[in-house]
C-alpha cells in the first residue's frame, strides 16, 4: 500500500514534506525504514527514530530528519491551541506512514476527526494553520 492508495481525507492531512519523503524512499531503504518503524512507530518517539535510521543508513536518516524540520517550521506564528492541533496531524501522519511501512492496516478514523476538530477552532487557528500549510486540505 502506497499513500496515494490512501483515502482522501487521509491523503489530504499529508504535509508536502512527508508525501516526498515518502514517494523518495527506494527498494534498499524500504527494509531499513520498516524495522526501525516496527519499534518506533509514533511522532513522540522521533528522536529514537531518526537515530535509530541514521545509525542503519545515515543519508536516509538525514532526509528523514529534514521532514521534521520543515514541520516545525509550520508551527511558526501558531497559537498554542493551532499548535496543538498540528501536533496531532503530525502524530497521525507519522503513525499512518510507519503503518503503511510496516504492513499494517490504515483506517480514516483519527483523520476524520481531525478534519472535524480543524471545523471547531477558532477562526484565528484556523487562519494560522491554512497560512503554515498551505498544501493541507484541512
Amino acid at each position: 500500500m502506497s499513500v496515494l492508495s490512501l483515502p482522501e481525507c487521509v491523503k489530504n492531512l499529508f504535509p508536502k514534506e512527508q508525501l516526498e519523503f515518502s514517494f523518495s524512499i527506494t527498494a534498499d531503504e524500504k527494509p531499513v525504514l520498516h524495522e526501525v518503524f516496527k519499534t518506533h512507530a509514533s511522532f513522540h518517539e522521533c528522536g529514537e527514530m531518526i537515530e535509530a535510521v541514521s545509525k542503519k543508513h545515515p543519508e536516509l536518516g538525514n532526509r528523514l530528519a529534514a521532514v521534521l524540520e520543515g514541520n516545525k517550521k509550520r508551527l511558526e506564528g501558531l497559537t498554542p491551541t493551532a499548535v496543538e492541533y498540528a501536533k496531532e496531524l503530525i502524530c497521525m501522519v507519522t503513525h499512518t506512514l510507519c503503518s503503511l511501512t510496516t504492513g499494517k492496516p490504515v483506517d480514516d478514523t483519527e483523520a476524520k476527526r481531525l478534519h472535524e476538530k480543524f471545523q471547531t477552532l477558532s477562526d484565528e487557528d484556523k487562519s494560522g494553520l491554512q497560512r503554515n500549510n498551505p498544501d493541507i486540505k484541512f
